[in-house]
Order: C-alpha cells, then sequence, then structure tokens
C-alpha cells in the first residue's frame, strides 16, 4: 500500500503512538481506496469524531438510551438498535472506536461550547465520566462501563428537565 506524501506521517500524528489505531485507519483507507490524497485522511477522521459523540450524549439526555427499530435487509425485518446505545455501536463497530477513545471524544463534547448545559449539569456529567474512565482500567467489558455512563448521563437529564420520559 501507497500513501500521499505526507498521509503516513499525519497518520502517525492522528494515532499518537496507538499503533492499533493507526494499522485500522490505514486498512480502513486502503478498503476504501483512499490512499491517493492527503485529505481523504480527515475525511475518514472527521466522520468518527465528535458528531458521533455528541449525538450519544443528546440522546442519553434525552432519556432515549436504547431504542430499538424495524429495517428491511435483504427481504427481511431485523430489529437494530438505536437511540446513545445505537450511536455507540456505530462508534465502536463501524469507527473501530476502543473504550479510551470514546471516553476522550465524549469528554472534548463536554468541555466544549458545542452543548448548551448547565454547569451543574455539565459537572454531573464530567464526575460521571470520570468514574467511567476509572471503571475502565479495571473491566475487561468497556462497553458495560459505557453504558451505565449513558444511563447516569440519562437519570442526570431526567433531573434537570431534559428527558422525554
Amino acid at each position: 500500500m501507497t500513501f500521499a506524501d505526507g498521509m503516513a506521517e499525519d497518520l502517525a500524528h492522528i494515532a499518537a503512538g496507538n499503533l492499533r489505531k493507526a494499522l485500522f485507519t490505514a486498512e480502513l483507507l486502503a478498503r476504501r481506496n483512499m490512499t491517493d490524497e492527503r485529505n481523504k485522511l480527515y475525511e475518514v477522521i472527521s466522520e468518527s469524531t465528535l458528531q458521533h459523540a455528541r449525538r450519544m450524549i443528546e440522546l442519553a439526555l434525552r432519556g432515549r438510551v436504547i431504542e430499538w427499530r424495524w429495517e428491511k435487509q435483504k427481504g427481511r425485518n431485523v430489529k437494530t438498535l438505536e437511540g446513545a446505545m445505537g450511536q455507540l455501536d456505530e462508534m465502536m463497530s463501524v469507527h473501530a472506536l476502543d473504550a479510551d477513545d470514546i471516553v476522550h471524544q465524549i469528554h472534548l463534547e463536554l468541555v466544549g461550547t458545542r452543548l448548551m448545559l448547565a454547569p451543574e449539569l455539565r459537572n454531573e456529567m464530567l464526575n460521571a465520566l470520570a468514574d467511567c474512565d476509572v471503571s475502565l482500567r479495571r473491566t475487561i467489558h468497556p462497553r458495560i462501563q459505557i453504558e451505565h455512563f449513558l444511563h447516569k448521563v440519562s437519570d442526570a437529564g431526567r433531573r434537570h428537565g431534559l428527558a422525554l420520559s
């Protein structure tokens, strides 16, 4: 596989020492035939960044952690996960983000300026995220810890009047 000029260095910068992330991203670029232009790397990275984390947080705040919908796939009705958990699935499977990456994305959203949150709610969510991050160090099932975080966010949304139910 050959990369466009400067793409390997950009890939190394984005991976920040995470070899697994670098290899996965390189493989993803190769499978999509996107190694010919340097800016294609940033297209792939931007697809899997903050928009999914933001959407996941917003859905959890509204109490929409677990939702299902039926859709047709190859002539069959298939039940697919929606809501915040659906976003989490997409981040973990489609974009191959690990738990640390997801926690990092959530943290960037919480401390950023795009989510308009009351300071009390933001602090509560940051504390829940810190608990989640600590729990991730002691488990072999990181998804469960992130799910627990999403339910805490849902509870916080309900207490602050943001949840629908």
